[in-house]
C-alpha cells in the first residue's frame, strides 16, 4: 500500500477503531494501533510506520517506550482492517 492510502485509514480513526489488523503480502497478520510519535511525518514520508502490538499495548502507553514498538514498511502492507 502507498503511505497515501495508510495515512487516510490513519486520520480516519476514531478511539474506537484504533486497534487494526494488517494483513501482508508475505507474513502473518498483526493486529495492534499505529503510533503518532514525534518522528510520525519523517517515517511517513518514508512509507513506514510505528506500530504496537496488543500484547505491547498498554506497557507502551504506560511507558512510552519505543521499543515496544516495531516499524513496518507499507509496500508490505495488502490490507488494512479496523478493530480486532
Amino acid at each position: 500500500m502507498t503511505a497515501e492510502q495508510i495515512e487516510k485509514v490513519v486520520n480516519s480513526q476514531s478511539d474506537n477503531e484504533r486497534i487494526v489488523t494488517i494483513s501482508f503480502k508475505n507474513r502473518n497478520n498483526f493486529t495492534g494501533v499505529f503510533i503518532k510519535g514525534n518522528d510520525f511525518e519523517e517515517l511517513k514520508n518514508k512509507n513506514f510506520w510505528r506500530i504496537v502490538s496488543l500484547n505491547n499495548q498498554e506497557q507502551f502507553f504506560n511507558t512510552g517506550n519505543q521499543n515496544l514498538t516495531r516499524l513496518l514498511h507499507g509496500s508490505d502492507f495488502l490490507k488494512i482492517k479496523a478493530g480486532k
